[in-house]
């Protein structure tokens, strides 16, 4: 799996850079969000520089829609693609909570394999989370991260914000397609889009 440094750290980090958080309202269990179509935008290097453009024909990396469901023994958060296809993908999610302060997940698909990595951070390091899950299902065209609650200190609330990419295995080729389903302006990747709380289901 080959991919440029700045774009890898680009593309792993992008979920923890420090959001805007204002009161979001709340919700039981499952929350939905509608994603717009034909906003994904192509991110590249170009001397050290990053460039964005947008890139309203490509299909692969088009979210159509996130839901999260926040049950009492696990956290799934899905999203359904356009067109979800092989090739090298990588998804990531971050989570705040009323529990521990944030977690992020990171599933990576490459060289034919699927590499599934969750973390939490705590005020005294770092513990990864074991019993984590992320499964591509390219007949439902969707990908699914599933987080123990657990792990996020079985918190009542959670906000969720997440990334789908893919990126070429070509070493000439430094671009990455990328669709953040919840920001509703991808000119800018300091800022993240990031659901309301929603609350554990009963």
């Amino acid at each position: 799996m080959r991919l440029r440094p700045a774009l890898a750290t680009l593309l792993l980090s992008s979920a923890l850079v420090s959001p805007l958080l204002v009161a979001g309202a709340a919700h039981a269990e499952t929350w939905s969000h509608r994603d717009a179509v034909r906003d994904v935008v192509a991110v590249s290097y170009v001397d050290d520089d990053m460039e964005m453009t947008p890139a309203p024909r490509n299909r692969r990396a088009d979210v159509r829609r996130i839901t999260v469901d926040h049950g009492a023994e696990e956290l799934r958060i899905t999203m359904r693609l356009r067109r979800l296809t092989g090739g090298n993908k990588i998804v990531t999610s971050t989570v705040r909570s009323s529990g521990r302060s944030i977690a992020h997940a990171s599933l990576v698909r490459g060289d034919g394999k699927n590499h599934l990595d969750v973390q939490a951070f705590e005020e005294d390091g770092v513990v990864r989370c074991r019993g984590a899950e992320g499964v591509f299902r390219p007949r439902r065209d969707t990908v699914t991260l599933t987080i123990p609650t657990t792990c996020l200190g079985e918190p009542d609330w959670v906000r969720v914000q997440a990334l789908y990419a893919t990126f070429s295995n070509d070493p000439s080729t430094d671009t990455a397609m990328m669709d953040d389903p919840l920001r509703r302006d991808f000119r800018s990747l300091t800022r993240n889009g990031w659901s309301p709380r929603i609350h554990v289901g009963s």
